[in-house]
């Protein structure tokens, strides 16, 4: 009688910790997203105030780099006059749950 109460106590706290578990991957995975989405808009944002100047985007390609990600720029000049009319960033992340091992390439595109 005993060993039963012992038995679904025991399922009762493994049911519960693969709960918590998952829920915490989860919550990890999402992050790593909001992540990359901020880190998009911040960076679109420095290349637009700079005039896509080229040094800039050099240093964005490489913070973006130490950060685990990879950023690809893309700037396109208008006809009269070499004037830069707008750019494309492309910025490449990886979403990972490790519990449920899984780990996606994501990539983000965006034209400023």
């Amino acid at each position: 009688m005993h060993l039963d109460i012992v038995f679904k106590a025991f399922v009762g706290v493994l049911a519960a910790i693969v709960l918590v578990g998952s829920g915490l991957g989860i919550i990890t995975g999402f992050s790593q997203a909001v992540a990359a989405d901020n880190y998009m808009e911040s960076v679109s944002k420095v290349i637009v105030e700079s005039n896509y100047n080229e040094e800039v985007i050099d240093k964005c390609i490489e913070e973006a780099a130490s950060n685990g990600y990879t950023l690809e720029v893309d700037v396109d000049s208008s006809v009269k006059a070499g004037v830069k009319s707008y750019a494309k960033i492309q910025l490449t992340y990886y979403f990972e749950i490790k519990l449920f091992n899984v780990k996606q390439q994501k990539v983000q595109t965006k034209i400023v």
